[in-house]
């Protein structure tokens, strides 16, 4: 099936004429560490310029150092589109496509426990004894 974007579909996503992609630099998944701000390199940026190529628009790569700076200038209309994860809160103020890119995570067993790890469904381990670490603020809530 051959795209074919209206002027309609290109103002509406590029309403200043070139398409600014945000790009969250502090997501090594997305973007390659220590790739430079003004031609980042990794899946978003190169998602961000096939959209462009085309919508046949100029594109400009707007860097930022953490999701939550990249939602909000989402929101605020600073660019024109940013590749970061599907919260409730943020769908609440940004309109999300489809998933994009699925990572599958899992949780750590420490090595003393490894051979009870097969038997260890992860409603066992939430409704457990067993300690359970997490960051207080992780890439997709606060950085």
């Amino acid at each position: 099936m051959k795209f074919a974007p209206t002027d309609e579909t290109r103002k509406a996503l590029a309403p200043g004429g070139k398409l600014r992609v945000g790009i969250n630099h502090s997501n090594f998944l997305l973007v390659k560490p220590g790739s430079p701000h003004g031609a980042p390199e990794g899946i978003a940026p190169d998602l961000g310029a096939e959209l462009a190529r085309r919508l046949g628009l100029p594109l400009e790569y707007v860097s930022f150092d953490g999701a939550g700076k990249l939602a909000d200038a989402v929101k605020e209309a600073a660019v024109d589109v940013g590749f970061i994860g599907n919260e409730p809160e943020r769908a609440e103020v940004i309109a999300f496509s489809p998933p994009y890119l699925e990572l599958p995570v899992t949780y750590l067993v420490p090595p003393a426990r490894r051979s009870a790890r097969s038997a260890m469904s992860t409603a066992r381990v939430f409704a457990s004894r067993f300690r359970r670490a997490a960051p207080t603020i992780s890439t997709s809530r606060g950085t």
